[in-house]
């Protein structure tokens, strides 16, 4: 991969037969935490840093991943997205998600708080 990305070339040496070509190549990756890669493969990417999502931000962006993706009503993934922010104190969309995913009934508002109350013992 580094050689891929420093000169477009990939190598291939199989049963001592070696072969390159040359390829058009755009390499993009995406990571939560950049620490744990070498310096060597980060030292090729542009790095971009993104804002924490807003609460209005995160509201939508949860809203419509657990109406379309999880087959939320609404109102609950309104609900879900404002439990996990304030009672659950995070920002992350995906605990969103589990939280949703725990939820036997997807309209039953009374699941979510006993689950939220639950989850905030152990958090």
């Amino acid at each position: 991969m580094l050689s891929l990305m420093e000169t477009g070339r990939v190598v291939e040496l199989l049963h001592r037969k070696y072969r390159a070509m040359r390829l058009e190549t755009l390499v993009f990756a995406g990571a939560n935490d950049e620490h744990e890669l070498p310096k060597e493969l980060l030292s090729r990417f542009m790095v971009l840093r993104f804002k924490p999502y807003t609460w209005n931000q995160f509201v939508k962006v949860t809203k419509h991943i657990l109406v379309e993706r999880e087959k939320i009503k609404p109102r609950l993934a309104r609900y879900i997205a404002d439990a996990v922010w304030t009672q659950l104190r995070s920002k992350d969309v995906r605990d969103a998600v589990k939280l949703a995913r725990l939820v036997r009934d997807k309209q039953d508002i009374r699941e979510v708080k006993a689950i939220v109350k639950t989850l905030g013992k152990y958090i």
